[in-house]
C-alpha cells in the first residue's frame, strides 16, 4: 500500500474527472495543440492524428481529436485524406511546400464539429472537419511578407513515391517555375497602356 500524501488529497477534493462526452454539433474555434503520423493498423498506410484544444465560443479548455488519413490502399480514403490535409493547410495559412506536420502546431482555425453516433463498440465521439481560417477568408496562397518555404522535393517530374514514403515526401511539391517578365507600361496621352 502506498499512501498518496496530504497535498494530492486535499487536491483531489476539488479535481473533477476529465469530460469525454461529446461536444454539442456547431462551429468551434481551435487551437493544435499536437499531430502525430501513425500507420494505419493494417501498416500500408498513414494519418495525421491531431488533437485541437477549444478556445470557444463555449466548451473552453475542452479537446477534440481528427484523424486525417493521407496514405491508403484506397485511392478514394486517400484522395479525401488529401483534401482535408489541404484544407487544415489553408485555413492554418501554411504557405507550399507542406513538407512537415509540426508547421500545424499552435496554429488556430475554425471547423465544423460533429457527432458520431455510438456504435456496438465505440461511444459517440466528435468528428472534425471543413476547416476555415479563423477570419472566414480562405487564403489562396502565403500570406504577404511570407517568404516561400524551400522546397524538399525531388528534381522532375515525380514528386510523390507510389508506394510508402512518409509526410514530407506525400506532400511535395515540384519547384515553382520562373514567371516572365511583365512589359512595362507605356505612357499615351497621360494614360497608361499595357501591351
Amino acid at each position: 500500500m502506498a499512501l498518496l500524501g496530504n497535498d494530492v488529497t486535499q487536491d483531489l477534493v476539488n479535481v473533477k474527472p476529465e469530460d469525454f462526452t461529446p461536444l454539442p454539433a456547431g462551429e468551434y474555434i481551435l487551437q493544435i495543440t499536437k499531430v502525430e503520423q501513425k500507420k494505419t493498423k493494417n501498416g500500408t498506410g498513414a494519418y495525421e492524428s491531431i488533437t485541437f484544444d477549444v478556445i470557444g465560443p463555449s466548451y473552453q479548455g475542452r479537446k477534440v481529436f481528427c484523424n486525417i488519413n493521407f496514405r491508403n490502399d484506397n485511392p478514394t480514403a486517400e484522395k479525401i485524406g488529401r483534401q482535408q490535409l489541404k484544407a487544415l493547410q489553408l485555413a492554418c495559412a501554411i504557405p507550399d511546400p507542406f513538407t512537415d506536420d509540426l508547421q500545424l502546431i499552435g496554429h488556430t482555425v475554425k471547423a465544423s464539429v460533429t457527432i458520431r453516433e455510438a456504435t456496438e463498440k465505440y461511444p459517440a465521439s466528435n468528428d472534425v472537419k471543413n476547416f476555415k481560417p479563423v477570419g472566414d477568408a480562405m487564403p489562396t496562397s502565403a500570406p504577404m511578407g511570407m517568404p516561400p518555404m524551400p522546397s524538399a522535393a525531388p528534381a522532375g517530374d515525380a514528386v510523390m513515391p507510389p508506394q510508402g514514403g512518409g509526410f514530407s515526401q506525400a506532400f511535395a511539391q515540384p519547384p515553382a517555375q520562373p514567371q516572365p517578365p511583365q512589359p512595362a507600361p507605356q505612357v499615351t496621352g497621360g494614360k497608361a497602356q499595357w501591351w
